[in-house]
């Protein structure tokens, strides 16, 4: 590393740490927390706290976690505070899975919960806790599985080797393929072509035989549209869609009443009014009629609403 690399990210991190003092003197002058707060300031209280601690280890005698391979350090010492010496602890997850370090899950805490239990500090850990190794997929095709540990196992961190099986005995003569697109939309445009030249050369019998799956509910929306526009009916599965929209809503109606609003919080305030647009092209057309008539009035747009 050069010099001027090194003083560049020791001023970055003394920034950041200027910034977090000032955020936490904040919250304790307005008696907040965020949400890292509310784990530490539990593991404190139980660390601290003999009272607190002996009612919850009375209390809470089985404990199981789940998707253990995101948890962070810090909920790791919570669930640490939290087990007392008649409790039996039960954690369930992959490290394969591990997919949310960039939020801070580390997949290393089942080395630790491997070795913090152990009853003896000389003895193996895996002895001392009982490990059932999950194997078979239920889910996927053996190409599928075949491709992801073909893929997996390169990655020299994995807590141990695992082989996959799956019952599953499907054969799809068709290979996985990894596209990697200059942006979100040229993504969407790219499936959305790909799914019309599928269906033109019949090698698939029609839309139900397609599924897209989205991480986040904003992306999912942005394929809604996308295939709205283009025609493709769709059947859209999401327990959060209805509460999303909800929520959009009421931050665009926020918005449009402080003037500081997007493009796209005028037609969430649609949305949220019952003024139905069926086509992408009423969507264009309104939102601008909306904001001429808003330019024209010389006033903010919630302004025009009322007139």
């Amino acid at each position: 590393m050069k010099t001027e690399d090194a003083l560049d990210r020791r001023e970055h991190h003394a920034e950041v740490n200027f910034v977090y003092e000032q955020f936490h003197q904040l919250c304790r002058e307005r008696n907040v927390v965020d949400f890292t707060d509310l784990i530490d300031i539990a593991t404190k209280l139980l660390t601290q706290c003999a009272r607190v601690r002996k009612l919850l280890h009375a209390t809470h005698q089985y404990i199981l976690v789940d998707e253990f391979q995101d948890t962070s350090v810090s909920q790791y010492a919570f669930l640490k505070a939290l087990v007392g010496r008649r409790s039996s602890v039960t954690v369930v997850g992959d490290d394969d899975q591990s997919i949310f370090g960039f939020q801070g899950a580390d997949f290393r805490n089942f080395r630790r919960f491997l070795s913090d239990f152990a009853p003896d500090a000389g003895q193996d850990p895996r002895a001392a806790v009982n490990v059932v190794k999950l194997q078979e997929n239920y889910r996927s095709s053996a190409h599928i599985v075949r491709s992801a540990s073909y893929l997996i196992q390169r990655n020299s961190s994995r807590l141990e080797h695992k082989t996959l099986t799956t019952s599953i005995a499907v054969e799809d003569s068709n290979f996985v393929r990894v596209v990697e697109c200059r942006s979100h939309e040229v993504e969407v445009g790219m499936i959305c072509s790909m799914i019309s030249h599928l269906i033109s050369i019949g090698r698939i019998r029609g839309l139900s035989d397609v599924a897209v799956l989205s991480r986040t509910n904003r992306v999912g929306q942005s394929f809604r549209d996308a295939f709205s526009e283009k025609g493709i009916r769709i059947a859209s599965q999401g327990a959060l869609d209805q509460e999303m929209g909800l929520l959009e809503s009421v931050v665009a109606i926020l918005r449009i009443t402080s003037n500081e609003y997007e493009p796209s919080d005028v037609w969430n305030m649609i949305k949220c009014l019952k003024l139905e647009a069926r086509k992408a092209s009423l969507h264009r057309d309104t939102e601008v009629l909306l904001e001429r008539g808003a330019r024209d009035l010389g006033a903010p747009l919630i302004d025009f609403f009322r007139k």
